[in-house]
């Protein structure tokens, strides 16, 4: 049992440390940014941009792509809490795109959090009550807009920035003509909020003329479309869809006639290609195409796409670097049984264009060759489509039993075979008898249309891995350390991972990065890490990292490169995910930061630890002498272990708050041998292992957990004649105090081959398996397997200890000699 993850209950390997929380933690936290104000402006438009949140130093250095010039203006005198406001005078270019641009700030402290500002077309207003104080909002009802009778006038075309909270439900009043028609659109969780828009339009005597929750191609964010027949005042609600109060709580009303779109096709393409994108559906009367730009660099992943002109915010297409083609027109066109080729490593960018539709494709393959399968649609946010991925026998046209199609030890089969998945990624061994499978797309619920599209992907690869940074940027004190957590996910392969950052600067030293391998994975993500120490002589700046992932036993080699998340917006609520932003860049974010006046040191940063034993790992806390207030350190691993135990070991007489101390890492027989870090953090007081600020971070210790001997032979190759004996020398390595009695087998032996058993005493050290091969023995080459086992002195059960068996090329000559003895 590993006892030391951040995901075991709590209270283990808990140990107290001693420090001055107010100043590490000012120094090893970025700044926060909590509010944008206003969330949007006006294309053209000069206004006072005004950052809230913590730590917003006077002297900080903003980072944005707003189209436009800034100017830092003053702080107001008048602030309640020091450095918790930022403004900025903004010019915004006349031609500058509608779209979202991510503002963050850097300063001695680091690095601050994205927050998301949204460019329009529309003269811009703020929803009055949102300026009022929290106590004013709640007693008073001037300044409200809570109620028909208390609605805000607005004047169209506008946006509205507003904000609700709980159950607030903001009315406003605005005029239309006979015959108009005008388009109510809400940008929030696009934007960055958390809350779930519900927009409602009414006449003027409340009844609802309209509503909409989720929009086609909007995500949770809400669209919809009136034609009014009566000239007069109307009303426009707009609230929670489940009334829910949450930190990021804006939104943006936009209501005008203009045009929309509502899906576009196709969803991706390769970088540095051309394609015509289709935007279709919405209130227009025929597909608008353009061409977008697709010259970027291999740090974006997307591409904003939209309506030249358009008041909307753009659609965001996937920029790929394989081949990209367009599925066969006919098969969109009409439903149909035709087969189509399906080029290998290349996208197909298809369409489940009417219900029920199956798009089927055919790929020629060869026995013994590994393929992958899979399919992007409603995963990527703009599509419809819950695809469904399956595989058809060409001779009966019928679809072959999923489980059957999954390696034995992929993570996706039991849950296939519990229909507990839709399946989106298959990766199929092909057998000897198959030269060709058929390879189908469709909806899970058999719905289709133009909405419905999806990207397909058929690679002759090995099992694979994907990789995903936990955190969307990182801060590295001077003299300190960061530790990087990398999400893991498994799709076949099952061997050790090493994850590095290519190219990091001198002044930065990477250490750990050691996943180890797993004999019975399970579905899901699991955390691997890298710390990053920036040296004394760092200088504070900022700059972009990669972090990339090798499969060490994989052949052919295997490199992913791990995702980021961009930004990340907590969401509350049941089941609710958070929002992420992945096409800001596929590049993490790094600062150096100003020093921390402590540091956690481990004097050994590799362990070697025999399977069996117990090892103690001191630490040490390095402070200023002053430094009295209570720090809580918990360690962090990169693998769940079997057999496997961290404590915090006893002292009499223990100081109330310890700056040096030792945790006891204990093994059994039985715990796999495998590397993994070990990372060890300083949680400030009132956190645990859950949540609470890391003030400090040692760098990674790995462990490397091994038997308690090993075999070596002089050589993994023995040519034997018939009729011959041979003698394969080998030695054994024991781990230091390991004085058991060993005995060697060979196993898988052709028939008429022998090799006795040997058997190795607690003080040797060097062996010899004698093989005979008979004068009637087979000839060829064979694969045999050495196994061992050994009894270990201290072990109270009567068991052996085994440990994996080894390999040998055994050749088997057609040449035949006199019987002889071995040699």
């Amino acid at each position: 049992m590993f006892l030391f993850s951040p995901r075991v209950p709590r209270g283990h390997a808990l140990i107290f440390l001693g420090l001055w929380c107010g100043l590490a933690a000012a120094a090893q936290a970025g700044p926060v940014l909590k509010v944008l104000e206003p969330r949007g402006a006006q294309q053209g438009q000069v206004f006072t941009l005004t950052l809230k949140g913590e730590g917003l130093t006077p002297g900080a250095e903003i980072n944005t792509t707003l189209p436009g010039s800034l100017s830092r203006l003053a702080p107001s005198r008048d602030l309640t809490t020091p450095e918790s406001e930022l403004p900025f005078l903004v010019q915004l270019k006349e031609d500058a795109r509608v779209g979202l641009y991510p503002i963050r700030i850097r300063t001695d402290e680091g690095l601050s959090n994205v927050l998301l500002f949204s460019v329009g077309t529309f003269p811009e207003v703020i929803e009055t009550e949102s300026l009022l104080p929290t106590v004013a909002n709640k007693e008073l009802e001037k300044g409200s807009n809570d109620t028909p009778a208390t609605a805000q006038r607005l004047v169209l075309p506008v946006t509205v920035n507003g904000t609700l909270v709980g159950p607030d439900q903001d009315y406003y009043r605005f005029a239309a003509k006979a015959g108009e028609r005008l388009v109510f659109e809400v940008e929030a969780r696009r934007d960055g909020s958390a809350i779930d828009p519900v927009v409602r339009v009414l006449d003027g005597s409340g009844r609802e003329l309209a509503s909409n929750n989720d929009a086609l191609g909007l995500g949770v964010d809400a669209r919809v479309e009136v034609s009014f027949a009566k000239t007069g005042d109307y009303y426009v609600l707009v609230h929670d869809a489940k009334y829910s109060d949450q930190e990021q709580n804006f939104y943006r009303l936009k209501i005008g006639s203009y045009a929309y779109a509502e899906g576009f096709f196709p969803l991706g393409w390769q970088r540095g290609g051309t394609v015509d994108v289709s935007l279709f559906g919405g209130n227009l009367k025929a597909p608008v195409k353009v061409k977008p730009n697709l010259a970027l660099p291999a740090s974006q992943n997307y591409v904003p796409v939209s309506l030249p002109g358009g008041a909307s915010l753009p659609f965001q297409l996937v920029l790929g670097d394989l081949p990209e083609i367009l599925e066969p027109a006919e098969v969109s066109a009409v439903k149909s049984e035709a087969v189509y080729t399906l080029p290998p490593a290349t996208v197909v960018n298809g369409r489940i264009s009417h219900p029920g539709e199956v798009d089927k494709y055919r790929l020629n393959v060869s026995p013994g060759q590994h393929w992958t399968f899979e399919v992007q649609a409603a995963t990527l946010g703009t599509s419809r489509l819950d695809a469904f991925l399956s595989l058809y026998d060409p001779k009966t046209n019928k679809p072959l039993a999923l489980a059957d199609l999954l390696d034995k030890d992929d993570p996706y089969k039991q849950l296939i075979e519990a229909g507990k998945i839709v399946v989106q990624r298959l990766s199929y061994t092909v057998p000897n008898d198959v030269r060709e499978v058929i390879v189908a797309v469709e909806d899970l619920l058999g719905r289709g249309g133009l909405n419905y599209s999806y990207r397909l992907l058929a690679s002759e690869q090995p099992a694979d891995f994907s990789l995903e940074v936990a955190t969307p940027f990182v801060n590295i004190p001077v003299h300190g350390t960061t530790a990087i957590e990398v999400m893991v996910k498994r799709r076949g392969y099952l061997g050790p991972i090493h994850l590095s950052i290519p190219d990091l600067p001198e002044d930065i030293v990477q250490e750990g990065g050691d996943f180890p391998a797993e004999n019975n994975p399970q579905m899901g993500a699991r955390p691997g890490y890298i710390t990053l120490t920036a040296k004394a002589e760092a200088k504070r700046r900022s700059f972009p990292i990669s972090v990339w992932g090798e499969a060490v036993s994989a052949n052919p080699p295997l490199r992913r490169k791990a995702s980021v998340t961009g930004m990340v917006t907590a969401v509350k609520g049941t089941d609710q995910k958070p929002f992420q932003a992945p096409w800001l860049d596929s590049t993490l974010p790094v600062a150096v930061a100003k020093a921390v006046p402590l540091t956690l040191e481990t004097p050994n940063r590799h362990i070697r630890l025999p399977q069996g034993r117990r090892y103690e790992l001191q630490w040490k806390l390095i402070k200023p002498s002053q430094m009295t207030a209570p720090l809580k350190v918990y360690p962090r691993a990169s693998y769940f272990l079997k057999d496997f135990l961290v404590e915090r070991k006893k002292v009499e007489k223990e100081s109330e708050y310890p700056t040096e101390g030792m945790l006891k890492l204990t093994t059994s027989l039985t715990t796999p041998a495998v590397t993994f870090d070990l990372i060890l953090d300083g949680v400030g007081q009132g956190g645990d292992e859950y949540r609470g600020e890391k003030l400090v971070t040692a760098r990674a210790v790995t462990v490397e957990i091994v038997p308690l001997y090993e075999l070596k032979l002089l050589s993994e190759k023995l040519e034997i004649k018939r009729g011959q004996k041979l003698g394969l020398p080998g030695k054994v390595q024991r781990e230091p105090g390991f004085d058991g009695v060993i005995r060697v087998r060979a196993e898988g032996l052709p028939e008429q081959v022998s090799c006795p058993e040997v058997v190795i005493a607690g003080d040797q050290n060097d062996f010899r398996l004698v093989f005979a091969a008979s004068p009637d023995a087979k000839a060829g080459e064979f694969e045999v397997h050495l196994g061992s086992s050994a009894t270990v002195p201290e072990r109270k059960e009567q068991q052996d200890y085994i440990i994996p068996e080894l390999k040998a090329r055994l050749v088997v000559s057609a040449e035949t000699v006199p019987v002889q003895a071995a040699k």
